[in-house]
C-alpha cells in the first residue's frame, strides 16, 4: 500500500452501498509547469483497481481503530460527483464510520490508504 488521501467523511445519499463497502473517488491536479498554468488532472476510482483499503479516523489513537473496508463502484453514474470524500454506506445495525475511533460525519477526517 503506497498511495491515500485524508477525506471527510459523507453518507450515502444515494442508498445503494451496504454495510462495511465505501465508495472512494480520488482528484489531483499535478501541475506540470507553472509558469504556463498547465496541469494534468489525475482521478481515481479506488474501488475499480484496489478492492480493499485501509481506513481510519483521523486522528486514529488506538491500533484497533484501523479497519480494512471493501471498496466498490457502484452502476448508479451520480456517485461520480462525489470526489475527494469517502462515503459510508447508511445500511447496518453499527455504523461503519463509528467504528473508527467513534467517528461520525460531522466534519471527521479519515486516513484512507491503497
Amino acid at each position: 500500500m503506497k498511495e491515500g488521501f485524508c477525506p471527510v467523511g459523507v453518507i450515502d445519499p444515494y442508498g445503494e452501498l451496504e454495510a462495511g463497502e465505501i465508495y472512494i473517488s480520488y482528484r489531483q491536479d499535478n501541475y506540470q509547469d507553472k509558469k504556463h498554468y498547465k496541469y494534468q488532472t489525475e482521478e481515481l476510482i479506488v474501488g475499480e483497481k484496489f478492492p480493499w483499503v485501509l481506513v481510519s479516523k483521523m486522528p486514529c489513537v488506538h491500533p484497533g481503530d484501523v479497519q480494512i473496508m471493501k471498496a466498490v463502484v457502484p452502476k448508479n453514474e451520480n456517485y461520480k460527483s462525489l470526489v475527494n470524500v469517502i462515503v459510508f454506506s447508511a445500511k447496518g445495525d453499527w455504523p461503519d464510520m463509528e467504528k473508527l475511533s467513534g467517528a461520525d460525519l460531522d466534519g471527521d477526517t479519515y486516513w484512507v490508504c491503497w
